[in-house]
């Protein structure tokens, strides 16, 4: 033997365990399961969302669509009444009586 060298020290570092390098990989595999399940749900909630605005979307049409009816159904009655019929006739189609003169304004 050489008896020139050192002695050497006994290494400080334990060895790796199996156990230790498994825990290892339970860690990645753990953080690869998280970022799936986080990207999964930032998915479903942007589905969520569209489709909450597309709600939004249907109601609003549907009042404009409410007050229209509304508006055509009390039109509807006003052209029930003969005389609203034929002040209208009068007044956008310059319609007269047979025993009318007609005049341009």
């Amino acid at each position: 033997m050489n008896s020139s060298l050192p002695p050497q020290r006994p290494s400080r570092r334990r060895p790796r365990s199996h156990a230790a390098t498994s825990s290892h990989w339970g860690w990645k595999v753990a953080y690869i399961l998280l970022v799936i399940v986080v990207g999964r749900l930032a998915f479903l909630g942007y589905d969520y969302w569209q489709a909450w605005q597309e709600l939004e979307r249907a109601r609003a049409q549907e009042q404009q669509l409410l007050h229209e009816q509304q508006l055509l159904k009390e039109e509807e009655a006003r052209y029930q009444d003969p005389q609203q019929i034929e002040k209208e006739a009068r007044e956008q189609l310059g319609l007269v009586k047979e025993d009318e003169v007609p005049y341009v304004r």
